[in-house]
């Protein structure tokens, strides 16, 4: 089945079913308490504005809805492997809705959008105050992680808004795949920019990398390709050109300053650079500045920062240090 009949069958689709895993005493709470939640987003709706205040302190009192063992278990539900296996986000995007099964229990993207839309109501500095330090923390994270992303994306895609796939490439890059060459095919289904490649397995993951940098560099004339090639010993090992971004390789580091490679002072100039007859080389004219004398190691890790240059966008290197990914097929 190719990716065009795939995008076609999940984007006709009413419902989609998805499955976490087995169940865990954690998922079981997170799951029963996302329902709760949801219900207080319907509570919040039918109140006026004048009882928004007592609402929201019955909810901030409630340790059913609130606990560090409840924050924990809904991070650890969002944390399953299944959100970052790189062909399910097609699924999720695409669908009209997801019902998702962990052990024999469900959980619809509509309850998550419903329990979110209280999240994010909490959030807001008006109502801040109701929770604790520990409160606000963990629900931060649960609605700046991976449920947002993909409803950022939805919402993108229903308002027929355009999703380019040089945005997708660095937002998915720390997702899962078997096939290295799906990391660039299994975003096709919901990028919606002309120029993308189509989807060729007689190509290597070398041989479609380095296509899909030359044609972007050809069109744009702009080397900010360069801010996400990060390399480990086996993209050498594969003959990948050291200008041409690896996207099998998740393992990278916070993200560089946008303007790091920029040699486009306005819209009217172009970039000159040439490529070796071979693409093993591209050659950009610039101008030394300084030298770096020493370097010593950073005393802490620096801030995940958003690669995708929409909204802020969720990059799942953020939960890197925290999570333990799970082997499995994808």
């Amino acid at each position: 089945m190719n990716v065009s009949m795939m995008s076609r069958i999940y984007g006709g689709a009413k419902l989609v079913i998805g499955w976490l895993g087995v169940r865990s005493d954690t998922s079981d709470l997170a799951i029963d308490t996302i329902h709760m939640w949801k219900q207080q987003g319907g509570l919040l709706k039918s109140r006026g504005d004048d009882d928004i205040d007592d609402i929201l302190l019955q909810i901030s009192e409630n340790t059913s809805l609130l606990s560090p063992e409840i924050a924990e278990a809904i991070v650890q539900l969002f944390e399953r492997v299944w959100w970052y296996r790189q062909w399910i986000s097609q699924e999720i995007i695409l669908a009209e809705d997801i019902l998702i099964f962990c052990g024999e229990k469900t959980i619809s993207w509509t309850d998550v959008l419903g329990a979110h839309e209280v999240w994010s109501t909490l959030r807001e500095p008006d109502y801040a105050g109701h929770l604790e330090t520990w409160q606000q923390l963990w629900l931060g994270v649960m609605v700046s992680g991976i449920f947002e992303l993909f409803e950022q994306l939805r919402a993108l895609r229903a308002a027929g808004d355009t999703i380019l796939l040089d945005h997708l490439l660095p937002t998915f890059r720390g997702f899962q795949a078997s096939d290295p060459r799906d990391k660039v095919f299994a975003l096709l289904g919901f990028a919606s920019d002309d120029s993308k490649p189509s989807p060729d397995y007689r190509l290597s993951a070398r041989e479609l990398y380095l296509r899909y940098a030359t044609t972007e560099l050809r069109n744009s004339h702009d080397v900010n390709i360069l801010r996400h090639c990060f390399f480990n010993e086996k993209s050498f090992q594969d003959g990948i050109p050291s200008w041409v971004p690896d996207w099998s390789n998740s393992d990278i580091p916070a993200s560089l300053s946008k303007t790091m490679y920029n040699c486009v002072e306005t819209e009217f100039d172009m970039c000159q650079y040439s490529i070796s007859d071979d693409l093993h080389m591209l050659r950009i004219p610039g101008t030394v500045v300084t030298k770096v004398a020493r370097s010593v190691p950073a005393s802490s890790p620096p801030p995940p920062q958003h690669l995708f240059p929409l909204p802020p966008f969720f990059h799942p290197s953020a939960l890197q240090r925290r999570r333990n990914p799970r082997s499995g097929n994808h």
